[in-house]
C-alpha cells in the first residue's frame, strides 16, 4: 500500500520514475525525460518532456497492479497524455496514496499529479491517503480533483495547520458519497466546518465516519443537526473519541427522530457509562431503520448491559446486530441472553469477545441455541477462556441449522478440542462457512482432524493463524484439500511455524480448484520455496487470486521473480516486510490488500 519506489538517483534529481518498466526519468537539469503512452494517443505532452511511443505491452506493464499508485499518477502526469490517463484510471478505481519516503519530489508534485489525473479521470474514484502531510497548499492543489471522486479516505495524516474550507468543499459536490477521517487531530472549529459542508443543500454523503480524531462533548452540537438535515445519511461512527454520556444523549434525541435514517452507527470506546443505556435504549427503540450498533469498549459493566439487552425483547426492535464485547457483559447472568437469542427472531449475531464466559456458561448457552426459535448466523466468541472440556458443548451451536460464522479465537482448545469439534464440522447437517481458529495452541497433531474439516462441503473460509501446525501439520492439511467435496475458498496460516520444505504441499493447495484467497505471512519460507509455489501458480488449473506473503524472509530474488506477472495469475499479491536490500522496495511492491 505503500508509495515508497526503489530507485537510485543524485541528491540533484527530483523528478520520478517507474520502477518497473522505468518509462519515465525527468531530471531536474533540462527537465528531459520519456513516458509511455498509448501508440494511438495524441502525442500532446508536457513542455520540455520528449515523448517517446511504445508498444502496448508497455501501456500494460505501466497498469500492472504490482506499480504502487503513486508511481503511475506521477508518470501519467508527466506525459500529459488525457487520453492515456483517460485509459488508465478506468482500469484503477480505487487509489491509494502515500507520501513517498525513499526519494525527494519536486514540493507538491504528487498532489499535482493526483489532482491532474483525477480531473482527465472520466469514472468515480474511491482515494485514500495515509501518514500523509497535509498543508494549506496541498489541500488546496488536491480539492480540484478530490470533487470527482465518490468515496475519500484520510487516515493518520497530518493537517496543517488545520483542514481547509478548500477541502471542506467538496463534501457539498453530489459526487462524494463516503467520507472517512481516521487518526486525524481535529479542532472543534474543524468539525464545525465540517458539519457545515454536510448541511449544504447539495451534499449527498451517505458514509461519515471520524473515528479517534479527537472529538469532544462540545462536537456533538454540531453533530447532531446533521442527523436531520442530511436526509442520506446512513452510515455514522464516532468511535473512539471522549463523547461521554452528555454528548452521545445529545446525538441521541436526534437518532430518535422519525426523519433520522440511520443504518448503521458506531460509539466504540467513547467513554459512556450506565448513565446513558436509556438513552440509547429509546433510540433503538424509535428508529425502525437502525440494524447496526456498535458500543463496544465502553464501561457498562452489569447494569448497562443488562438495560440493552431488554431491549431486544421489544416488539419495535428492528435491530440485527449489537456489540458489546469488552463492556463488562460477562458479569451479567447468561438467561438475559439466552432471552435474548431465543425470543428475538431479527438477533443474527451475537458477540461475546473478552467476557470471560468459561466452559460452565457456555455449556449453558449452547443448550439454549439449540432451540428451533433460535435463528442465529453469526457468533464470536474470542478470548472468552475455553479449553478442549467446552468442544463437545460447541458442537451444540456448530449443528445449529442456521449458524453460518463462529469464531473460538484465542482460546485454549488444543488438540483434543479439535478432535472434539471434528464430529460437529463433519456431521451432515453442519452449515457453518467460516470458522476462525486463531491461536487456539494447536498443533501438528490435530492434522488429521483438520483434513476431515476442510472437506465440509460447505466450509469456505478457514483461519489456522499462529498455530504451530508446522510442516507435518499442513502435509495433512493439503491432503484433504485435494478431497473433491472440499470448496474452500479462503485459507490463512499466518505465523504457523511454516518453513520451505512445505511448499511442495501447498502446491495441491494453489491448485485447488477453489481456493481464491492464501495467506501464509510470518512463515520462514525463503526465496527456494517461494518459487517452489510460483510453480502451481503457473499452471493452467490454478485459480488463486490473492497471496500474502508478508514477513517471509524473501529477499530481492524472489521479490523479483515474484513481481513478473507472466510468473503468476495473482490480482493481489503482498511482500511488505521483508528482507529487501533497499528497505524503500518493500513499499514499492505492496500492493492494498
Amino acid at each position: 500500500m505503500g508509495s515508497c519506489i526503489s530507485t537510485k538517483k543524485s541528491p540533484q534529481e527530483k523528478a520520478t520514475s517507474c520502477d518497473a518498466t522505468r518509462p519515465l526519468e525527468s531530471q531536474k537539469s533540462g527537465g528531459q525525460g520519456e513516458g509511455v503512452i498509448d501508440p494511438s494517443a495524441s502525442t500532446k505532452s508536457k513542455p520540455g518532456v520528449k515523448v517517446k511511443h511504445q508498444s502496448p505491452w508497455d501501456i500494460e506493464r505501466l497498469l500492472t497492479p504490482y506499480r504502487n499508485v503513486s508511481d503511475v499518477l506521477l508518470c501519467l502526469y508527466e506525459t500529459q497524455n488525457e487520453r492515456l490517463v483517460r485509459k488508465t484510471l478506468s482500469r484503477m478505481p480505487n487509489l491509494w496514496i502515500t507520501r513517498p519516503c525513499s526519494m525527494k519530489y519536486v514540493e507538491h508534485l504528487l498532489d499535482r499529479a493526483v489532482s491532474y489525473c483525477l480531473e482527465k479521470s472520466e469514472i468515480d474514484h474511491s482515494i485514500s491517503f495515509t501518514d500523509y502531510t497535509m498543508n494549506g497548499e496541498t489541500q488546496r492543489i488536491l480539492s480540484t480533483g478530490l470533487r470527482k471522486c465518490s468515496k475519500f479516505k484520510i487516515n493518520k495524516c497530518t493537517l496543517t495547520p488545520s483542514l481547509s474550507e478548500e477541502l471542506c468543499s467538496i463534501i457539498a459536490r453530489r459526487t462524494l458519497q463516503s467520507m472517512t477521517l481516521t487518526h486525524v487531530n481535529l479542532q472543534d472549529s474543524e468539525v464545525k466546518l465540517l458539519c457545515e459542508g454536510l448541511r449544504h443543500p447539495d451534499s449527498v454523503l451517505q458514509s461519515l465516519c471520524l473515528d479517534y480524531c479527537g472529538l469532544t462533548t462540545s462536537c456533538c452540537e454540531d453533530l447532531h443537526s446533521l442527523l436531520l438535515t442530511l436526509p442520506s445519511l446512513n452510515f455514522l461512527h464516532l468511535s473512539g473519541n471522549d463523547l461521554q454520556d452528555s454528548g452521545v444523549k445529545r446525538l441521541c434525541e436526534d437518532l430518535k427522530h422519525p426523519r433520522c435514517v440511520l443504518r448503521h452507527v458506531g460509539f466504540s470506546e467513547c467513554n459512556l457509562t450506565p448513565a446513558i443505556c436509556d438513552d440509547i435504549r429509546a433510540f433503538i427503540l424509535s428508529n425502525p431503520s437502525l440494524y447496526h450498533l456498535d458500543l463496544s469498549n465502553n464501561k457498562f459493566q452489569k447494569p448497562g448491559v443488562m438495560r440493552l439487552c431488554d431491549v431486544f425483547r421489544h416488539p419495535d426492535c428492528n435491530l440485527d446486530e449489537l456489540r458489546l464485547n469488552n463492556c463488562g457483559q460477562g458479569f451479567f447472568r447468561i438467561k438475559e441472553l439466552n432471552s435474548y437469542t431465543v425470543k428475538t427472531p431479527t438477533a443474527t449475531n451475537v458477540d461475546l469477545t473478552f467476557t470471560a464466559l468459561g466452559d460452565l456458561n457456555i455449556h449453558k448457552i449452547c443448550v439454549t441455541l439449540d432451540y428451533p426459535e433460535c435463528n442465529l448466523q453469526e457468533m464470536r466468541l474470542e478470548h472468552v477462556c475455553l479449553t478442549f472440556y467446552a468442544c463437545k458443548d460447541l458442537c451444540t451451536i456448530i449443528k445449529n441449522r442456521s449458524l453460518l460464522r463462529l469464531d473460538l479465537s484465542h482460546n485454549y482448545l488444543k488438540d483434543p478440542g479439535m478432535m472434539r469439534l471434528r464430529f460437529g464440522l463433519t456431521r451432515p447437517g453442519c452449515v457453518l462457512q467460516e470458522l476462525k481458529l486463531v491461536h487456539c495452541k494447536l498443533t501438528s497433531y490435530c492434522g488429521d482432524d483438520l483434513r476431515a474439516i476442510v472437506a465440509n462441503p460447505s466450509l469456505i473460509k478457514l483461519d489456522l493463524s499462529r498455530n504451530k501446525l508446522q510442516d507435518s501439520g499442513v502435509k495433512l492439511l493439503c491432503a484433504g484439500l485435494q478431497d473433491a467435496r472440499c470448496v474452500l475458498q479462503e485459507l490463512r496460516l499466518e505465523r504457523c511455524g511454516l518453513t520451505s520444505s512445505c511448499c511442495e504441499d501447498l502446491l495441491s493447495v494453489i491448485t485447488n480448484r477453489s481456493l481464491i484467497k492464501l495467506d501464509l505471512s510470518r512463515n520462514n519460507l525463503q526465496d527456494s520455496g517461494v518459487m517452489r509455489l510460483c510453480e502451481g501458480l503457473q499452471r493452467p488449473d490454478c485459480t488463486l487470486q490473492e497471496l500474502r506473503l508478508r514477513h517471509c524472509n524473501l529477499t530481492s530474488l524472489g521479490i523479483e521473480y515474484l513481481q513478473n506477472p507472466e510468473t503468476h495469475p495473482l490480482t493481489k499479491l503482498d511482500l511488505s516486510c521483508n528482507n529487501m536490500e533497499e528497505s524503500a522496495m518493500a513499499c514499492s511492491h505492496c500492493i492494498p490488500y
